[in-house]
């Protein structure tokens, strides 16, 4: 009998962002903190915006079987208790952006207390004035999202987004 090249079992995990702001969001963290040729592969994808049930549900027709599966939403609209049993169900792990969205926790992560009243709010006042566009880019987040402002995050507990992003980071890394 002839013996092959044994292959390590890769483990593979999945994060689904609402819409085309997170998956962007998402790809700098993956960029940031992802090393190739772990023994592991993160797949980052965006459900074309929507409500919780419309990522889930896209995050349950995708192709392929992960072993990990997490989902990143706004936190303006209610998550229902249907969509909670059905992400327990898949093995889904729901991470909520706050204050309402993406672009409230960017602002205050950024320091910038002004336009987070609502979601409305923070997303008109974010692209004119802190994107200078209508949707986040490369290299926005490349110059405002580095590894140095997240991990002044990560090092202080009492940091109202340590919670949020140690668990992206931990998605990236482990």
């Amino acid at each position: 009998m002839k013996k092959g090249k044994l292959r390590s079992v890769r483990n593979t995990r999945i994060i689904v962002g609402e819409g085309m702001s997170e998956y962007m969001f998402l790809l700098r963290l993956k960029s940031l903190f992802y090393s190739r040729g772990n023994n592991y592969i993160v797949t980052v994808e965006q459900a074309g915006g929507g409500d919780p049930k419309s990522v889930l549900r896209f995050l349950e027709h995708y192709q392929g079987n992960f072993d990990k599966k997490f989902i990143l939403i706004d936190s303006d609209r209610p998550v229902s208790v249907a969509v909670i049993k059905s992400a327990k169900r898949l093995g889904v792990q729901i991470i909520q952006s706050t204050p309402h969205c993406l672009e409230g926790m960017l602002l205050r992560t950024l320091n910038i207390k002004r336009g987070i009243i609502d979601t409305a709010a923070a997303k008109s006042f974010f692209y004119p004035n802190v994107c200078a566009g209508e949707a986040l880019t490369d290299s926005w987040c490349e110059k405002n999202i580095t590894k140095e402002m997240i991990q002044a995050r990560l090092d202080d507990p009492e940091n109202e987004y340590h919670h949020f992003f140690s668990q992206l980071i931990e998605i990236m890394t482990n």
